[in-house]
């Protein structure tokens, strides 16, 4: 689910940062998204079916440059999806999505988090049922702590 949501995010991610490079201080910048669509295609996150899916989400993202470089930023993406497979044997599924995530950046480090859910009714009357939390923490040396938990029940 966090490709959803993510897709949704990074547009308003890059208007957020072209802002001019000379703040000073730290700046706080908030993006509110409400009600917005987008269709892209997707893999059925636990059968792998290959299909498209619409989401229409809500949206927040908070960024914070600090004046010594460091960066935090945090958004929640929420709504809706419908997901059709291509193959129309296979079942389409519709309901409700979640996605958190969290960056923080400084000159030594960055850390990644995020976390998301997925809740679905199938067209055959099946359930889709996803949660998902992602971490990766890297400094200057590498990759410290990286892990991806996606779980289907």
């Amino acid at each position: 689910m966090r490709r959803l949501g993510a897709v949704a995010v990074f547009v308003g991610l890059i208007g957020v940062l072209v802002a001019p490079p000379s703040w000073a201080g730290a700046s706080t910048q908030t993006l509110t998204v409400k009600n917005a669509t987008a269709t892209f295609p997707t893999p059925n996150p636990c059968s792998g079916a290959p299909g498209h899916v619409t989401i229409t989400y809500n949206a927040v993202m908070h960024v914070t440059a600090l004046d010594s470089g460091g960066y935090h930023e945090t958004d929640t993406t929420e709504g809706t999806f419908a997901f059709v497979p291509n193959d129309p044997s296979k079942p389409s599924y519709a309901g409700h999505f979640m996605q958190w995530e969290g960056v923080n950046l400084n000159s030594r480090s960055t850390a990644f988090t995020a976390t998301g859910s997925i809740v679905g009714k199938g067209s055959d009357g099946s359930r889709l049922v996803v949660h998902e939390v992602e971490h990766l923490t890297a400094t200057t040396k590498g990759i410290v702590v990286h892990f991806d938990r996606p779980r289907c029940s």
